[in-house]
């Protein structure tokens, strides 16, 4: 049931909460109150599109008035969420001409820790993140219980994004460690919300925590817990950065750099317990 408070959220050009809608009047190439000169657009040049229903859950429940969160429910956000997917569906659907497939998605980033033993995982602690995180969980899992929308399909990932491997495919999600998984797509195309800026590889490393500044570092996934973001991944200690940072500038990475190149780089540091943990991070 959907209430005054989801009812009454903030709303884009179309009717998904704000965030959501700017990511698909970019892509759709409309006029609209952030465009006021219109993108050009590009949806018909990728044949799926992916949305992390993580992502389409925080710009839900961010376009809230805040006076009003503390009447939502899980069962008003899952009914209000699955009403978006309904809407996301249609309008793909409809500015594709119906040539590019939706996909909704969602990791539970299983064994994260372990995959890094040395890495510093970001965990939920204060009562308000413990909440949202508690919101979330019952959400979606009352999401999968509903099924695919029609028209489209929902994956369930406990890691790394599993795809085809030759589909171009653009993907709307704010956790960084999605795009790690770039080789299984044919090509991928990262569409922000809020923005709705559209970036492919060589600019994702503005995902690092405050990665504005490393445009020399390339995205991949052995850096991400040596940069961090701003979701999963504590950074490294600014000794550490800055020692990877002087190699890079002296091998001159770039944004295309292979991970044999950074490993070779990697090998040549002096501190032998920061060697031994990124390329713990590399294999």
């Amino acid at each position: 049931m959907i209430t005054s408070a989801t009812a009454a959220r903030t709303l884009g050009s179309f009717p998904l909460s704000i965030g959501t809608s700017i990511a698909l009047e970019s892509v759709f190439g409309i006029k609209s109150e952030v465009f006021q000169q219109p993108q050009k657009k590009v949806i018909q040049n990728y044949s799926e599109f992916w949305f992390n229903l993580k992502t389409l859950f925080r710009n839900l429940y961010g376009s809230v008035e805040r006076n009003k969160l503390s009447e939502l429910t899980h069962q008003e956000m899952s009914d209000a969420l699955y009403h978006e997917m309904e809407i996301i569906v249609d309008l793909v659907n409809q500015y594709s001409f119906g040539g590019t497939k939706v996909i909704f998605y969602v990791s539970n980033y299983k064994d994260l820790a372990s995959r890094y033993r040395l890495a510093q995982i970001r965990t939920d602690t204060t009562p308000q993140q413990l909440r949202l995180a508690e919101m979330q969980n019952r959400t979606l899992k009352e999401i999968l219980k509903y099924g695919n929308v029609p028209g489209s399909e929902t994956k369930v990932f406990d890691l790394q994004l599993k795809a085809g491997g030759i589909a171009k495919t653009l993907i709307l999600t704010h956790i960084a460690y999605d795009l790690v998984s770039y080789s299984n797509f044919g090509a991928l195309t990262l569409i922000e919300s809020h923005t709705g800026a559209l970036k492919e590889r060589d600019k994702w490393h503005t995902k690092y925590n405050n990665g504005k500044e490393l445009s020399f570092i390339p995205f991949c996934e052995g850096l991400l817990p040596v940069f961090g973001d701003s979701e999963l991944f504590r950074p490294l200690n600014k000794d550490s950065r800055e020692a990877i940072i002087g190699v890079a500038q002296k091998y001159r990475w770039s944004s295309v750099t292979t991970v044999d190149k950074i490993r070779y780089g990697i090998n040549t540091l002096q501190n032998q317990y920061l060697k031994d943990v990124v390329l713990s991070f590399l294999e």
